[in-house]
């Protein structure tokens, strides 16, 4: 959940191992082993931010949620030589490419060349918790816009993340969604979440709440289990996204913040499934035994096309067994054949019939 993706490490790790030319910092803010700094493999992102320094602007302010990690990365990307970074803890301490390395402290400034931007990168272990600021402010005026990309990673254990919506989703068919928080995989039941769905790509489509629940109604799976459900229907076509905030406190009682986000596609529906089927043997050499059996779902076309079928048939033995097809649908009221051999019937169901009809699934 919010962990670095393989494409980031990959990227970061790259600008770590890279030959690099370090600028002219004091001995004492340069760490000797580079491309050590950060071990991604007990990292995670828990919050990345985009920022704009225009020609007009001397510095920029934000602030971070630093939780019960043994140690951060802050990193500041695209940064140039004429740009300093301050950190300032919650007790007001205050750190920067000139502050002095300690056992809790390190940081470099990283580029690829002396005329491109760097990569500024703060390491600390055992952080104070609470919120920490840091201000990205003009040594000397510039009169080029930059875009800068801040990116914190942490090996709290603390995790947030939303799942359940299929990558393409019915239009007007029901949306559920699930979000949980955890801690050392165990979820945090009291957390404040703040959930936005948008469309990027339409920009005519307002932003929405999203209510997450865990009530045990509407399709949440337990009141108070620390699993909070969304359920919507989308009424227009699109692709959708769902980000938001989720805030509450550790086991130590320090607040903590992570971002969650989840993207998925509605698409409109050109056929329905309208629950009734008819099945049939077939006799292939005349012996009395169905070689072949049969089952038709019926189907109502709205666009005529190609449709993915699969029809799945459960024993009584609890064992399933499923068979489908692609086929070329035209418009109307249709009974697309999915044919079943009755030797692997037996094979995988291991028993005689009757078997039920458990799932059709079309698309």
């Amino acid at each position: 959940m919010n962990k670095v993706t393989k494409k980031q490490a990959q990227f970061i790790g790259m600008l770590l191992a890279l030959s690099t030319v370090i600028t002219s910092l004091p001995a004492s803010a340069q760490t000797e082993n580079p491309y050590q700094l950060i071990d991604f493999r007990r990292m995670q992102e828990q919050e990345q931010k985009n920022y704009i320094l225009k020609a007009s602007t001397e510095r920029i302010e934000g602030s971070v949620i630093i939780d019960d990690a043994n140690e951060i990365n802050l990193i500041f990307g695209n940064l140039s030589k004429n740009i300093e970074v301050e950190l300032i803890s919650p007790s007001g301490d205050r750190f920067s490419q000139r502050t002095q390395t300690s056992a809790k402290f390190q940081n470099i400034f990283l580029i690829f060349s002396p005329d491109s931007s760097g990569l500024q990168i703060f390491k600390f272990s055992k952080p104070q918790p609470g919120k920490w600021k840091y201000i990205i402010h003009k040594r000397v005026p510039i009169d080029i816009q930059q875009n800068i990309i801040f990116t914190l990673l942490t090996d709290s254990s603390i995790f947030a993340g939303i799942q359940g919506a299929r990558e393409e989703n019915w239009l007007n068919s029901n949306i559920k969604l699930e979000l949980a928080a955890l801690e050392d995989r165990y979820p945090i039941k009291q957390i404040a979440i703040s959930t936005l769905i948008q469309s990027p790509g339409d920009r005519t489509l307002q932003k929405q709440p999203v209510k997450f629940r865990d009530d045990g109604l509407n399709g949440d799976r337990a009141a108070n289990d620390g699993i909070f459900t969304a359920s919507f229907k989308a009424r227009e076509p699109g692709e959708f996204q769902v980000s938001g905030n989720v805030e509450g406190k550790t086991s130590k009682g320090n607040l903590f913040q992570r971002h969650v986000s989840t993207d998925f596609t509605v698409i409109r529906r050109t056929a329905r499934f309208l629950k009734a089927f008819s099945d049939r043997g077939i006799d292939t050499n005349g012996d009395g035994l169905f070689a072949r059996m049969i089952v038709s779902p019926a189907i109502r076309v709205l666009e005529a096309g190609e449709y993915f079928i699969r029809v799945t048939l459960k024993a009584s033995n609890g064992e399933t067994f499923f068979q489908n097809t692609r086929v070329k649908l035209p418009i109307g009221n249709v009974s697309p054949e999915i044919e079943f051999d009755t030797e692997d019937i037996k094979k995988y169901l291991k028993v005689d019939a009757p078997y039920q009809v458990s799932e059709v699934f079309l698309e």
